[in-house]
């Protein structure tokens, strides 16, 4: 038998800390601003590349932009989660403990 540690106010807390980026992607949000981040970071790495003549100006950006969709899934799940995690510990591990407890007794 597996020990199983989960402690209700760390779920909470996580989902606290995940339900405004929820909110805010959900109205067009978090990635959509950094899509556009990223495309003018884009456009000024190759505005300083076209008119930094003596190249006394160093600029590089890393695109991201391929991961914020796989990211953004991810957190997705992670908050859906998060909001049953505790009901999901009482129908999945709870429930099954007590019944074997009192046909145990």
């Amino acid at each position: 038998m597996k020990e199983v540690n989960y402690r209700e106010d760390d779920w909470r807390e996580a989902k606290s800390a995940l339900a405004p980026f929820a909110a805010a992607n959900w109205v067009g949000g978090l990635f959509n601003n950094l899509e556009k981040v990223s495309k003018n970071m884009e456009e000024a790495e190759e505005d300083i590349q076209e008119l930094d003549s003596d190249h006394a100006i160093s600029f590089q950006h890393t695109n991201y932009r391929g991961k914020y969709s796989a990211i953004e899934d991810d957190l997705m799940v992670l908050y859906k989660f998060s909001c049953h995690a505790g009901e999901k510990m009482e129908t999945l591990v709870d429930q099954p403990f007590y019944e074997k407890l009192d046909a145990f007794v």
